[in-house]
Parts: C-alpha cells; sequence; structure tokens
C-alpha cells in the first residue's frame, strides 16, 4: 500500500511488506472520543527517489530489511538499523 503524500519515482523497487507511517499523529478519534475526519490527519510527505531499494528516500538509496527512515537521506546511501543509519555508498555500477 502507498498511501496518500508517498510519491515513487521510476525505477524505485518498494520491497515486500515495506510500511509507510505517514500520519504525524495518527489517532482514530478525537480527545473528546469523536470519531476524527480526514481534516484532523497532518499528511507527512515521502519522495522514493529513482532506483531506490526498498523505500528509500533518494536515488539509488539501499535501506535494509527492518530499518526505520525517519529523514530524508542523501543519494547512493546504504542505511540499516532502528532508526536507520547510514552505514555506507554504493553507485550504480555496483547494482546488479
Amino acid at each position: 500500500m502507498v498511501p496518500q503524500g508517498v510519491t515513487q519515482e521510476d525505477g524505485a523497487f518498494v520491497g515486500f511488506n515495506v510500511t509507510f507511517t505517514h500520519g504525524k499523529h495518527p489517532r482514530s478519534i478525537t480527545p473528546d472520543g469523536m470519531l476524527e475526519s480526514s481534516l484532523g490527519w497532518i499528511i507527512s510527505l515521502a519522495r522514493i527517489g529513482k532506483g531506490a531499494t526498498l523505500g528509500g528516500i533518494c536515488k539509488w538509496v539501499m535501506v535494509g530489511a527492518g530499518a526505520a527512515v525517519t529523514k530524508d537521506v542523501p543519494g547512493f546511501a546504504i542505511l540499516i538499523g532502528c532508526p536507520a543509519k547510514i552505514k555506507g555508498y554504493t553507485d550504480k555500477t555496483s547494482m546488479r
């Protein structure tokens, strides 16, 4: 599922079970117990860059399984962990 606010560029690969959490404060009810309307949601925008893998944020980014990307990252970064941290870089020529 790719929710509202997420843009996927050409050639990006979103692997199985990738989850996008795009609400800043997701709630189904208001503080007084009423059903929350769509007007109450603040949507976070995310862009999956060209050639990114597993929900990377910029061009040719690779994100390890289970990593939680919480901010923009530079192109060609390799990310792992929760929260995700840059562990190295790749380039187009090494992508096979």
